[in-house]
C-alpha cells in the first residue's frame, strides 16, 4: 500500500531513538521505499512534459486536466513524504552514531570496535561517518594551536595506513588509531616552538591556551547543564585505589558508595566502575 514502506522506516526510527541503540540497517525497506519513488515519479514526469508549456507553441498550451492534476498532486505529496522518510531515517542513524562516540569518551576503538553491539549494525556508510566525524573532531581540536602546514605531510604519511590497499575503515584503533595520532602530534610539539593560538587566543589574564585548559574529547561530560554538584555513587566492580581530578584518593570496592563531585565521577561512569543512585 502506499507509504506502508515508507512508515516503517519512521517507526524503525522511533525505536531507535526510544532504546538509544542502532538498529539493524533496513536495507529491503529502503531498497522496496526508492522502487516506490522511481514507480510515482514516472507519471509525474510524464506529465510535466506533455503539459509544459515551455514545450508547446505560444498559442497552443496545453491546459492540465482537473483529473490529471489532482493525480499528480497526490504523487507528488507521496514522494515528498518518502523524501522525509529518507532523510529521518539517515540522520537518526547518524546522530546515534554521534550520541555512542560522545558516551565512550571521544575513542573511536571503544564506541565502534569489533566485538561491539553497535558495530555489528553498521553498514558501509556508517563506518564512514564514524570515522569522519572522529577525524572532524580530532582536527578541531589540536588544529587551533598547531600549524596545519607543518603538520599536514606528516599526517598523511603516518595516517596512510589506517586503511588498507582497498580503502576499507578501520575503525579498531585503541593501540593506534586516535591515541597513536595524539601522541604522534605531541612529538612533532616537542620538537619544535610551540605555535600561538591561530583562534580562541588564551584565557584573559592567564597565559594558558584555551584549548590545554579544556579537553574537548575528554568524555563524560553531559549533553545538559548539570543539576548537581555532588552525585551519589555506587561502585559496580573492584578498581583498586584510584586519585580523582580534585586530588582525593579512594579505595574503590564493589558495593562500597561515595558521595562525591560530579567532575571526580564523570569519567567513572562512562567507564562503568561506578552508577548513579538517587
Amino acid at each position: 500500500m502506499l507509504g506502508d514502506h515508507a512508515n516503517l522506516l519512521v517507526l524503525d526510527s522511533h525505536r531507535s531513538i526510544q532504546t538509544r541503540t542502532l538498529q539493524r540497517y533496513a536495507e529491503p525497506t529502503l531498497r522496496a521505499l526508492i522502487r516506490e519513488c522511481h514507480h510515482l515519479a514516472d507519471p509525474v514526469e510524464r506529465a510535466v512534459r506533455m503539459y509544459d508549456p515551455s514545450q508547446a507553441s505560444p498559442n497552443a498550451i496545453p491546459e492540465m486536466p482537473q483529473d490529471v492534476f489532482a493525480e499528480m498532486r497526490l504523487l507528488s505529496l507521496a514522494l515528498q513524504r518518502n523524501r522525509r522518510a529518507l532523510e529521518v531515517y539517515a540522520l537518526q542513524r547518524i546522530e546515534i552514531l554521534k550520541t555512542r562516540y560522545w558516551e565512550m569518551g571521544g575513542n573511536l576503538g571503544k564506541a565502534f570496535g569489533t566485538g561491539t553491539e553497535v558495530r555489528g549494525h553498521m553498514v558501509v556508510v556508517d563506518e564512514a561517518f564514524a570515522k569522519g566525524y572522529a577525524d572532524l573532531c580530532l582536527k578541531f581540536k589540536t588544529g587551533l594551536y598547531n600549524d596545519p602546514d607543518d603538520d599536514e605531510d606528516d599526517d598523511e604519511q603516518e595516517d596512510g595506513d589506517e586503511q588498507d590497499e582497498e580503502g576499507n575503515l578501520e575503525l579498531d584503533e585503541e593501540e593506534d588509531g586516535y591515541e597513536g595520532r595524539e601522541e604522534r602530534r605531541a612529538r612533532r610539539q616537542q620538537r619544535r616552538p610551540r605555535q600561538r593560538p591561530r583562534r580562541g587566543g588564551a584565557i584573559a589574564g592567564d597565559p594558558t591556551s584555551l584549548m590545554d585548559a579544556i579537553d574537548l574529547l575528554g568524555g563524560g561530560i553531559d549533553q545538559e547543564p548539570p543539576k548537581d554538584l555532588f552525585l551519589s555513587v555506587r561502585v559496580l566492580k573492584d578498581v583498586g585505589d584510584v586519585e580523582t581530578l580534585s586530588g582525593a584518593r579512594l579505595s574503590l570496592t564493589k558495593g562500597s558508595q561515595y558521595f562525591l563531585p560530579r567532575e571526580d565521577v564523570e569519567q567513572m561512569v562512562v567507564l562503568g566502575e561506578v552508577e548513579v543512585i538517587d
